[in-house]
């Protein structure tokens, strides 16, 4: 199987409303993307590929704990084509996307 996907995600963190310690963050967002799958036939139509493919809009629930620039994420995602669940090390990076310059 060969699967393609394309998505972005948009987050809005809760420290302020929450009156959480700021070396906390809690997140919740959206996600939106495209995902585009090939696989073999597996119906026997003689189509030598089946295609799947769709949209894919989801929510996403999530924390982090920093200490210094280091810190540690979990997270959790749902979808109606993508769903899971991730957690690891990070580092905070802070930049200005160039639309904002």
């Amino acid at each position: 199987m060969i699967a393609l996907a394309a998505a972005g995600k948009g987050d809005d963190h809760f420290n302020a409303v929450l009156n959480i310690p700021n070396n906390w963050a809690l997140y919740a967002g959206l996600n939106s993307g495209f995902i585009a799958y090939v696989d073999e036939d597996h119906d026997d139509d003689h189509n030598h590929y089946d295609h799947t493919s769709g949209v894919d809009l989801g929510l996403q629930i999530g924390a982090r704990y920093d200490r210094s620039a280091w810190g540690t994420n979990l997270g959790f995602g749902a979808g109606n084509n993508l769903s899971g669940a991730g957690s690891g090390p990070g580092k905070k990076f802070w930049f200005l996307p160039f639309f904002f310059l």
